[in-house]
């Protein structure tokens, strides 16, 4: 008999697509340009679809602006891609615009993308990035992050007149701006999560997504979140290690596949 199960969160105890809710500045203030390299992103990079990249792409129905995203991809051609990647966790494209300039567009994980910057952009204007950084970032979607939403940096980098790029290039990085994305529970988790427990059966959560994120939906459908363990703190542990504290986690966040099956 079964006494514990193990699901992911996106699909399962979300709906599988997404909603675009905000486009920011890195203050928080709405900002076309930061939707629209998120746009070309979205629309160039060759790797698997996600329910991010749909919610990005479906922007182009909105109404009165089908021609402003179709003249974008006229404007800015592809170049060059380095994919995404769980151990990344961003993609980068480079385009090309009308008058040969290159330019390199990386959306992302939060940390990861900071982690790229040395600069951010603000109306216009290019600046230092701040050693408190990191702090300034979450000021901004912290809330957002604690009320369940997906949230993502996009950060770019003018690179001449270049056709290729590797990932040497996807450094001092200019952070522009975040979107923020509602991932709803579906109606009927928190009925099962209730059902499953009715059944003694505890159900743990394996997530790739932010830990914040997880914390808030395993809230709202009733599931144990006393304990959170992510992917950089189950790397620093031994397998024995491991065994002692998945007995009492019942949420993991922030997880590679390989760290899923582990």
């Amino acid at each position: 008999s079964m006494d514990v199960l193990c699901m992911d969160k996106t699909g399962t105890l979300t709906n599988e697509s997404i909603l675009l809710e905000y486009y920011m500045d890195i203050l928080g203030n709405e900002n076309t340009e930061v939707l629209d390299l998120a746009y070309l992103n979205s629309s160039y990079h060759s790797g698997v679809r996600n329910p991010i990249d749909n919610a990005i792409l479906a922007c182009k129905s909105m109404p009165g602006r089908e021609i402003h995203y179709a003249k974008l991809l006229t404007e800015y051609q592809k170049k060059d891609e380095i994919p995404f990647d769980y151990t990344r966790k961003f993609v980068s494209t480079l385009v090309q615009d009308s008058t040969g300039n290159s330019h390199l567009i990386m959306k992302g994980d939060i940390a990861h993308i900071l982690s790229r910057c040395s600069h951010v952009e603000y109306r216009g204007t290019r600046l230092p990035m701040e050693k408190d950084a990191r702090q300034s970032v979450f000021s901004v979607v912290g809330e957002m992050l604690q009320d369940g939403m997906k949230v993502i940096a996009v950060a770019r980098k003018r690179v001449g007149r270049r056709k290729e790029i590797t990932p040497d290039d996807e450094r001092d990085m200019t952070l522009v701006g975040y979107l923020s994305f509602f991932d709803a529970p579906k109606q009927t988790a928190g009925e099962s999560v209730t059902a499953l427990k009715r059944l003694k059966v505890i159900p743990k959560i394996l997530t790739g997504d932010q830990a914040a994120i997880a914390l808030s939906v395993c809230r709202r459908v009733g599931i144990s979140a006393e304990h959170i363990l992510t992917g950089t703190q189950l790397d620093g542990m031994t397998d024995c290690e491991l065994k002692k504290v998945v007995e009492e986690t019942h949420v993991f966040a922030e997880l590679t596949p390989g760290q899923k099956v582990r």
